[in-house]
């Protein structure tokens, strides 16, 4: 009987020990509260949207090298300081007791392949983040078609990248205050101003070309991208942004400047080189070859 009684109070104080570690857990965990919501619950191709991700810290001490990490289904891309990326990440150096911090991380929706995506935030102190907060989204066709044909030409002697861009209201309805522009990189210049329209009626098309002056140092993949929206007829606005790559070949100008000095030195020895080898008649010659004619002046 005390062999059996001695059993059942070592497994309720192996019990207990293992509910408080728990416990425990679960507090260590609850230290940081976090949620995860957007502006918008429905997304079509190429539209972007914000997600804010809120973060808490529910303890009552300092919390230091907190990590954040966000990720979504396929279809769905974040934006950080370095671009387009499918993972989001971001260390936060301290939060302290009860200080909430909140973050807008900008997403688009680049295929709508998927009826839904779901956004998911993940966070904790810890190399494994073991906390997350999530949110979902739908994606659809937006009632609009945009199409850009992208070139290099070359105008006035400059290297020159243009999109003939188009936008067609595709819907029944008509869409209000559509917008495009064109957002280039750092020293290229966008010529075209952008380009607006009150409303553009069910079928309607807006359409504008773009050109952008490429600068002489410029190299490589270079992206240009058309921002473009709308306000539909609940007055919801639809921001959309679409990237265009453009191969920008160096031109190696030293090479070329060296080639046309060359080939002016050329010129000039052929020239001047047989210049000197002719018999070129002037007043002496003339005189002289009279002379040796019998002829006198």
């Amino acid at each position: 009987m005390n062999k059996n009684t001695n059993k059942k109070q070592n497994f309720t104080s192996i019990a207990i020990v293992a509910m408080a570690v728990l416990l425990f857990a679960g507090m260590v965990n609850a230290s940081i509260l976090g949620n995860a919501t957007t502006d918008k619950k429905v997304l079509g191709e190429n539209e972007v949207a914000f997600l804010l991700v809120t973060l808490m810290n529910d303890s009552n001490k300092e919390l230091k090298n907190v990590n954040l990490r966000v990720q979504g289904d396929e279809g769905i891309v974040f934006y950080d300081t370095y671009g387009e990326t499918t993972i989001f990440s971001k260390k936060i150096d301290s939060i302290k007791p009860g200080e909430v911090k909140e973050f807008g991380i900008k997403i688009k929706a680049v295929s709508i392949k998927n009826a839904k995506a779901n956004l998911y935030a993940y966070f904790g102190t810890e190399t494994e983040l073991r906390q997350a907060a999530a949110t979902m989204i739908e994606t659809t066709t937006a009632p609009i078609e945009a199409s850009g044909i992208q070139k290099i030409e070359t105008i006035n002697g400059i290297d020159t990248a243009t999109i003939d861009f188009s936008l067609k209201n595709t819907s029944t309805k008509t869409i209000f205050n559509a917008s495009a522009e064109a957002l280039a990189p750092k020293d290229f210049i966008v010529k075209t101003q952008p380009v607006f329209e009150e409303k553009i009626l069910s079928q309607g098309i807006m359409a504008q070309k773009f050109v952008i002056t490429i600068p002489i140092e410029a190299a490589g993949e270079k992206k240009i991208v058309m921002a473009y929206g709308y306000f539909d007829d609940t007055n919801t606005p639809h921001y959309f942004e679409n990237e265009y790559t453009f191969n920008v070949q160096k031109i190696n100008y030293p090479i070329i400047a060296l080639i046309g000095i060359i080939v002016l030195a050329i010129a000039a020895y052929l020239f001047f080189g047989k210049g000197n080898n002719t018999n070129i008649k002037g007043t002496d010659s003339k005189f002289e070859e009279d002379h040796k004619h019998g002829h006198k002046k």
